[in-house]
């Protein structure tokens, strides 16, 4: 991969949690319909790195796992919010 940022997306919470506490720089969230989009500034390790996340083979700390959640889940209510302000 060359140093261009090649954005990544998932629809997955839990998964977008586990990168950003792998260190994954989150650009934005989007919505795609019903769902929720995180994009990510893509890695090299990403495969291994999911990989690893679905066979549960990492460890990442559990309080900056939770945080993570709650920092995306905070990106959903303010794309949530800024959408309400907008059809009003």
């Amino acid at each position: 991969m060359s140093d261009s940022k090649t954005v990544w997306e998932t629809h997955d919470l839990r998964l977008g949690a586990y990168l950003k506490t792998k260190k994954y720089s989150i650009l934005g969230v989007r919505r795609n319909g019903n769902r929720i989009i995180f994009q990510f500034i893509d890695k090299d390790a990403r495969t291994k790195d999911i990989s690893d996340y679905h066979a549960r083979r990492s460890v990442v700390e559990p309080v900056a796992y939770m945080g993570a959640i709650g920092e995306l889940r905070d990106m959903i209510t303010m794309m949530n919010s800024e959408n309400a302000v907008k059809e009003n």
